[in-house]
């Protein structure tokens, strides 16, 4: 028999979101399942819409948070890492969504590779509440990384399993936390990094949910610190320079991206676009020009 799994869903202020999120969850296959509804609003809108659910589901807690999460979500992350008591569990984002094999999948690789601290798989993208078939990350293999460095190496590449789609071993992470200052929005980066460090983290290459996008997300602008941040966290982590200068240049990028978002130009800068040419000739600097000549936006 399978032992529990515990699916935390994290929550504040979207109601609609978590039941679209939360009625995902609950069409799991996987039959020891118990979800808790993990909520950090600031009003009882989203307790109001889900009560009848939460009252005629058995598998389902609700908990309202207090000023241990009220300093935002890290906080809240952190606080049930500190807390939590089941050997497998997931922290899932409000407004993603499961297909009904991840759980079951998630576990039946973690449970038979005892060395392991966490599993994370692909996910489809849905764009603007669409669902496509792109994916996070495209292999056809299983990704078995051993230490923060082979993390950094993944990340650096672009492979990043997304961050709600991991499944963790409580005993191989305890004392684990995120931390603010080692990337800021992007420390869940880091904290995947770290736990690396634990008996290892895997990346399955199936996409077992859809991790939703849109322009409203606070994950789709960059924030130029704080990615140098986590640059400067990953520095210590590998050796290899020519991936922390991939890292910078994307970093730079972006920047001058959103600034294009923003304003609807992006100032020409001499040393930025010989920074692409010598260091990015086939991938920023084509975009760069694109964007200069106003005819690339993504």
């Amino acid at each position: 028999m399978s032992k529990d799994v515990c699916v935390y869903i994290l929550t504040h202020n979207r109601p609609n979101e978590v039941l679209r999120s939360l009625n995902s969850v609950r069409r799991q296959n996987f039959p020891n399942l118990k979800i808790v509804i993990s909520d950090n609003s600031d009003n009882e809108d989203t307790l109001s819409l889900l009560k009848n659910i939460i009252n005629n589901d058995a598998r389902i807690s609700y908990i309202r948070r207090g000023e241990e999460c009220s300093s935002g979500l890290v906080a809240h992350f952190n606080y049930i890492l500190a807390t939590n008591t089941s050997e497998y569990f997931m922290l899932f984002h409000d407004d993603d969504e499961m297909l009904p094999n991840m759980v079951s999948a998630l576990y039946e690789y973690l449970f038979t590779h005892d060395e392991i601290s966490a599993v994370g798989c692909s996910g489809y993208l849905n764009i603007n509440g669409k669902n496509t078939k792109k994916k996070m990350f495209v292999s056809k293999n299983i990704k078995k990384m051993e230490n923060s460095g082979s993390v950094v190496r993944q990340y650096a590449i672009g492979n990043i399993a997304p961050f709600p789609s991991f499944m963790y071993r409580r005993s191989k992470i305890i004392g684990a936390k995120m931390d603010w200052l080692k990337g800021g929005k992007y420390c869940d980066c880091s904290f995947i990094s770290a736990i690396a460090n634990k008996g290892g983290v895997v990346y399955l290459p199936q996409c077992y949910m859809y991790y939703f996008i849109s322009p409203s997300q606070d994950s789709q602008h960059h924030e130029f610190i704080q990615y140098l941040s986590l640059i400067k966290f990953f520095s210590t982590q590998v050796e290899d320079q020519s991936l922390l200068l991939d890292m910078r240049i994307f970093n730079i990028y972006n920047y001058l991206r959103d600034l294009q978002l923003k304003t609807g130009d992006v100032p020409y800068k001499r040393k930025a676009l010989f920074l692409f040419y010598k260091y990015s000739l086939f991938n920023y600097f084509p975009k760069y020009i694109l964007r200069l000549l106003k005819f690339y936006t993504k």
